[in-house]
């Protein structure tokens, strides 16, 4: 499914600094992405970025890698910590 994509990146980090991403099969992408997102998520939500969103009580947030690798939060930890 992956195959045509490329095997490095090279994001900007802070400060304009690119780093170079290997990816030989010992980078674990669903996790760095995924981790990558939940905090993003914890963030916005901490400034209320996320209050327009609020449709009904007790929303809660998820994020899951399209392969099943990756899913937070865990399905018995949900409502501890992802809620909105």
């Amino acid at each position: 499914m992956y195959g045509s994509l490329p095997h490095s990146i090279e994001p900007d980090a802070p400060g304009g600094k690119r780093v170079a991403l290997e990816f030989d099969g010992g980078f674990d992408t669903d996790a760095a992405f995924g981790r990558m997102t939940v905090d993003l998520l914890k963030e916005m939500r901490a400034e209320k970025a996320l209050s327009p969103l609020l449709l009904a009580p007790g929303a809660e947030l998820g994020v899951d890698s399209d392969d099943g690798v990756f899913g937070w939060p865990r399905y018995e930890d949900r409502g501890k910590e992802n809620r909105l």
